[in-house]
């Protein structure tokens, strides 16, 4: 045994020698991520740092990792390594601002601000509020839908809202704010007649029979309940009508009345705030038509002016009203970070020069201030990510095991989709300010573009056979949801087609010959779907298929046919032109998500969050074992091979108070 053991080391041994720091870093990714064994990642990363020839920025991000490992495991040595990373490493803006947030309660600064967590679970959400007295937070249950509280206290959760699961309805809840008293909670509630009510729950209460309907209205189609004035009389509430207007408004929070303040064009807000004597409400929007950056504005209650507080050429949002009503807070991005700013306002249009409180917040999600000046954010460190695998189809084994393909954003990034000729990897990647963004990687040299669409929201691009450009549903700036061309060079965007306004269009695909768009008209509320064909030439549409219960289709290397999977688990073939379906896996066999490969002789499918390949001409499905059980897309690259795929992990979110925060501002005025 010992004699065969030696040699087998020393091999292993002149491999890992031979690895550059930026393949040792891959490997520990892989380590931590694919096999979920921390100490072997951590005796990856310390050797990354001991090669020489390893730059700055690729050690930061392996002290990173490091200490991220070490918090897995429950040990203090995590404190030590952030702490090393921002003496040595303060220039590497984005392992820094990380690793300031991850110090928690110690993370006190110069100015006296400190920061500390108080909640970390599965359960926080980007839908979330804190309550005036900093002691509940109010957030949607992701797993049901249902708006619950958790107590920071106790650290114990309650349900306000009664759905079950989401098997049994496809209601659920989103934005909600606190009464200033606390007792009560307004949130919006998909009603699952295709739109939005306004409701108030008992913040002390049970789910059942706490809830009231406050606000609907048919010609309101969606809404999210921003804030509730100090004296308690308003909610305000940002409103689109199913004529795809916008408004800002005020809901009577006693009987329910609408006041519209303001029509706008737009939906991006990050936030609205009333002051304390509930006369001004501060909001931000786009600081010119098309811009992805907002500056803040404060608009009288009484509808008897507007002014913009904050104007600067950067990325500005809403945060809140300081206690004593004499500032406003915000975040902004002007110094390339995000940083949280005062600025001093009256009812009178006057405004103060801004003063820079925190620098470098990251990415975090402001949830609120509470009456004694403490703010509460949500750091969201993603849990999305994607890998690469090599893979024999025909066989259905694994010839390359699963590594991570991008170290940028790490958590934050999905959906890749491989160019036409191999050669570039694209994929979405969310920034928590300026929404989502396109990357687009050289497989080559593993540079990588960052293209910015002027859609508020986009998902699954998709490259165009010229390669010149992708197609993606999204939302644009406006609200307009819809199936949008992107230019692969300049990000510029094209509308190819635009959704009713109960509508949505999912799930778009090219035809090969790149004259054809094909994707899904869908009305949510009814669970029906037309399956449609666009000639791009002439912006005729065709109806393919009617019906429920499709979920996914992906096109053949031919054209000539659909491969498609509906709710029940079957799988079968549409073929274009002639309407004719063939089944090729029956009801229950709980397989969705069909993708082709590019000799079009296998279907790739996913099953429980598994990968599995069915031969197109009929067979057994086969399972791939990659090792990994949470895959949500795959893609195939051109030779038939290589696979990019997008997983979900378990990271735990986070919530944290930051204190002092207006003691550091009392300090800057002087």
């Amino acid at each position: 045994m010992s004699t065969m053991r030696i040699p087998l080391l020393l091999i292993a041994a002149t491999l890992l020698a031979a690895d550059n720091g930026y393949n040792l870093f891959q490997r520990g990714l892989a380590k931590e991520r694919a096999d979920a064994d921390p100490r072997a990642a951590i005796r990856i990363y310390e050797q990354v740092l001991q090669d020489k020839s390893v730059d700055r920025k690729l050690a930061a991000q392996a002290l990173l990792r490091m200490a991220e490992c070490h918090q897995k495991l429950g040990d203090a040595e995590a404190r030590k390594i952030y702490e090393r990373l921002l003496r040595e490493y303060p220039d590497q803006t984005e392992a820094a601002t990380t690793a300031r947030a991850r110090l928690g309660a110690a993370a006190l600064d110069t100015s006296g601000i400190v920061t500390r967590q108080v909640w970390k679970g599965r359960q926080v959400a980007i839908y979330a509020a804190v309550s005036p007295d900093g002691q509940a937070i109010s957030y949607v249950d992701q797993t049901t839908g249902n708006l619950d509280i958790h107590d920071l206290a106790a650290k114990q959760h309650r349900r306000l809202t009664v759905k079950t699961s989401w098997e049994t309805s496809s209601e659920y809840a989103e934005e909600s704010t606190f009464s200033p008293d606390g007792r009560q909670v307004a949130y919006a509630w998909f009603n699952g007649e295709g739109r939005y009510d306004l409701r108030i729950a008992q913040a002390n209460a049970s789910a059942s029979g706490s809830s009231k309907v406050l606000y609907s209205n048919p010609e309101v189609i969606w809404l999210a309940p921003k804030d509730w004035s100090t004296d308690g009389k308003w909610i305000a509430a940002l409103l689109e009508r199913s004529d795809g207007s916008f408004q800002i408004g005020l809901v009577d929070a006693a009987g329910g009345s609408l006041r519209v303040l303001k029509s706008v064009d737009w939906d991006s807000m990050s936030a609205m705030r009333f002051s304390k004597d509930s006369k001004l409400l501060a909001f931000d929007q786009p600081a010119r038509e098309g811009s992805p950056d907002h500056d803040v504005f404060v608009l009288a209650v009484d509808g008897s002016s507007e002014f913009r507080a904050v104007e600067h050429p950067a990325d500005d949002r809403v945060v809140g009203w300081t206690p004593d009503g004499s500032s406003l807070l915000f975040t902004s991005d002007r110094t390339g970070t995000p940083g949280i700013y005062s600025v001093a306002v009256t009812s009178a249009r006057e405004v103060g020069k801004a003063t820079q409180l925190k620098a470098d917040v990251g990415q975090a999600a402001m949830l609120g201030l509470t009456r004694s000046g403490v703010l509460y954010f949500a750091m969201l460190p993603g849990s999305r990510d994607f890998l690469k695998a090599t893979v024999d189809f025909e066989s259905a084994k694994v010839i390359g095991s699963p590594v991570p393909a991008v170290h940028r954003f790490l958590g934050t990034n999905y959906q890749p989709d491989w160019s036409p000729d191999g050669g570039s990897l694209s994929y979405t990647s969310y920034r928590l300010r300026r929404r989502t963004v396109l990357e687009i990687q050289d497989v080559a040299t593993a540079e990588t573009r960052t293209l910015q669409p002027k859609l508020r929201y986009f998902n699954f691009a998709r490259w165009a056979p010229d390669g010149a450009s992708l197609i993606a549903q999204g939302t644009d700036l406006k609200g307009r949801q819809g199936v949008y061309r992107i230019d692969a060079r300049t990000g510029n965007i094209e509308a190819i087609a635009l959704a009713e306004p109960t509508m949505g269009l999912n799930i778009p695909q090219w035809s090969p010959d790149g004259k054809k768009v094909f994707y899904i008209r869908r009305d949510q509320a009814n669970k029906k779907f037309w399956l449609m064909e666009r000639e791009l030439a002439v912006g005729k549409e065709r109806q393919l298929a009617h019906g429920s219960g499709l979920r996914w289709f992906a096109v053949s290397p031919d054209g000539q046919r659909l491969a498609c999977s509906s709710d029940d688990g079957a799988v079968f073939f549409l073929a274009v032109e002639t309407g004719e379906r063939r089944e090729l896996i029956g009801p229950g066999g709980g397989f969705s998500a069909p993708a082709w490969t590019p000799d079009g002789r296998f279907v790739v499918l996913r099953k429980s969050g598994t990968l599995w390949v069915v031969p197109a001409a009929g067979g057994e499905p086969r399972n791939i074992d990659l090792g990994l059980d949470r895959i949500l897309d795959v893609r195939i690259h051109p030779d038939g091979k290589q696979i990019a795929l997008m997983t979900r992990n378990d990271t735990l979110q986070e919530v944290w108070a930051m204190e002092n925060l207006l003691g550091a501002a009392r300090v800057a005025k002087r």
